[in-house]
């Protein structure tokens, strides 16, 4: 094979323990900005979105009860910038359903940066088809 190719898996599977040993113990360590975690996102939707815009995005409860904004709609909240997104996680929002509380004390700047790429990487509708 080529030079030094043996180290490549050895080296990758170095930098996963890392990451995941630094996700561990640093807990709150500071990210660049535009890198976020979908693991930590999932789980920030879990405990604190879900309830509301329910596992599938939706909004929808089982009983069919309108609850939050359908994230998988093409012109749902996720049309939206991710500024505009961070500031409505961030202050709350209260539209035709009703309100959402504001996360600002709750949620740092880096579980919902998490949580909003979360959100893009599972609900976002798939870009349309231009023929």
């Amino acid at each position: 094979g080529p030079p030094g190719g043996s180290s490549v898996p050895t080296m990758k599977a170095t930098t996963i323990l890392g990451l995941l040993l630094c996700l561990s113990a640093c807990g709150q360590g500071k990210k660049g900005i535009g890198t976020a975690d979908l693991e930590a996102g999932k789980k920030v939707y879990s405990l604190y979105c879900a309830a509301c815009h329910q596992n599938n995005g939706t909004g929808v409860a089982e009983n069919g009860v309108r609850m939050a904004a359908n994230y998988t709609l093409e012109d749902g909240p996720l049309a939206r910038s991710d500024e505009e997104l961070l500031q409505i996680i961030q202050s709350g929002k209260t539209g035709n359903i009703g309100s959402m509380p504001a996360w600002r004390g709750i949620l740092s700047a880096e579980k919902q940066r998490d949580v909003l790429a979360y959100l893009r990487a599972s609900f976002a509708p798939p870009p349309e088809e231009t023929n």
